[in-house]
């Protein structure tokens, strides 16, 4: 009787100890959409992204339209001030910190850009930046 109380005993610590580490993860959630606006534009104007932290993964299309879609976790909601600003030579996103970031990597952005063809895409500081398209000119800085 008391192998069996010690044996549902250590079963009932281990499945504590499992639900309550899966329930506390830290991983980000990247699938949460923070921000997605469209753009008429057209080829030959630039786009300029500034962000401290993310992915950055950008498309071209034969659309006059760029399309900005940004996703993270609920924490870069709370950290993160999107501006978006558009003018005569194109768009420029930016991604300013409201205070302070630990951990950028729990924030879990990811920017997923559709640009024109021909489109001028600058991109400082986002850490992983895939273009899709090689006919898109594209300066990638720090």
């Amino acid at each position: 009787m008391t192998k069996i109380r010690i044996s549902l005993a250590l079963i009932l610590f281990t499945l504590v100890t499992l639900c309550s580490s899966h329930v506390y993860s830290a991983e980000p959630d990247p699938g949460t959409l923070i921000l997605q606006k469209s753009f008429t534009t057209e080829s030959g104007k630039q786009l300029k992204l500034n962000s401290f932290a993310g992915n950055v993964k950008i498309n071209s299309w034969y659309k006059n339209e760029l399309q900005i879609k940004i996703y993270g976790s609920r924490e870069a909601v709370k950290c993160i001030n999107f501006n978006v600003r558009v003018d005569k030579s194109g768009i420029y996103i930016s991604a300013c910190k409201k205070g302070a970031v630990g951990n950028s990597q729990v924030l879990g952005l990811r920017y997923e850009i559709s640009v024109p063809r021909n489109y001028l895409v600058k991109v400082n500081d986002g850490k992983n930046v895939a273009v899709n398209n090689g006919m898109l000119p594209v300066n990638v800085t720090d």
